[in-house]
Formats: C-alpha cells, sequence, structure tokens
C-alpha cells in the first residue's frame, strides 16, 4: 500500500464551488487504475488535505500525469502551490485477521463456535417461522 497526501490552501469564499467541481470528477478518479481511494479533508477555514490510497508506488508513480490532468481544474480555487508527500506504509493498525494475530477469533467465528448462527444450508436467517434452533445442524420443525 503506497499514500500521497496532499495539502493546499484554498479561496474559502469559492468553497462551494471547489466542492462541486471535485464531486464532478468523482468518476474519472475512480477509474484510475490501482488508485483505492481519494479523502478530502478540510483542515482549516482555508486549507484542505488529499489522502490518496494506491495498491502499490509504481500504481501511484503511473497515475501522477493522469491525477494532475484530472485535477487541474482546480488550480482557480488554490491560493498556493499544493505540497506534496508519499510513502509506503510501514505499519498499521486494520491487520487484525485471525492469521495476522495469534489465538485470536473473528466475531463470527466465536458466534459459530457458541451455536449461536445456524449455517444458511439449515435456513440461517431465511429459516421457516414454524423451526426451532436446537443447535449445530438439529433444527425441529412443528
Amino acid at each position: 500500500m503506497y499514500y500521497r497526501v496532499t495539502r493546499y490552501n484554498f479561496n474559502s469564499s469559492k468553497y462551494d464551488a471547489l466542492m462541486a467541481q471535485t464531486d464532478g470528477v468523482k468518476g474519472e478518479l475512480r477509474a484510475i487504475s490501482g488508485l483505492a481511494f481519494v479523502h478530502v479533508c478540510r483542515t482549516g477555514d482555508d486549507e484542505g488535505m488529499v489522502i490518496a490510497q494506491y495498491d502499490s508506488q509504481a500504481s501511484a508513480d503511473a497515475a501522477h500525469q493522469q491525477t494532475l490532468a484530472i485535477l487541474g481544474g482546480m488550480a482557480q480555487f488554490m491560493t498556493s502551490a499544493p505540497q506534496q508527500q508519499m510513502g509506503e506504509v510501514i505499519w498499521r493498525t486494520d491487520d487484525l485477521t485471525p492469521s495476522a494475530v495469534p489465538n485470536k477469533k473473528t466475531l463470527l467465528s466465536a458466534i459459530r463456535e457458541k451455536d449461536l448462527l445456524m449455517p444458511a444450508d439449515l435456513g440461517g436467517f431465511y429459516q421457516p417461522s414454524n423451526a426451532v434452533y436446537l443447535g449445530k445442524r438439529r433444527v425441529v420443525k412443528s
């Protein structure tokens, strides 16, 4: 995973027009290969920050000219040159999968283990109203 963070200043009296312009290019940004997401944060009255996540540095580098072309229309709202920082992810908190954390279970596996969830092939959430679930693979219909 690779991030590009861009800080910028804009004319706050043109905020609504800036956001309309941004909404207008959403589809073009979504079409960029390797781009996972773009988040825009307002960090002050006339300051903003763009956080873009790519699957790799190669994807970010390959998309750079395309991104500049798409966002070129934003220059009319800017009051300073954007400042960019880029980097590879080296640590994260959202990698807590069962394989990444020894002896940890997902909520779903814990629910299944306690027999609180019936598998879909036995009716699951769509079981008939006259069915009673008695535990692992035991269903009684009246």
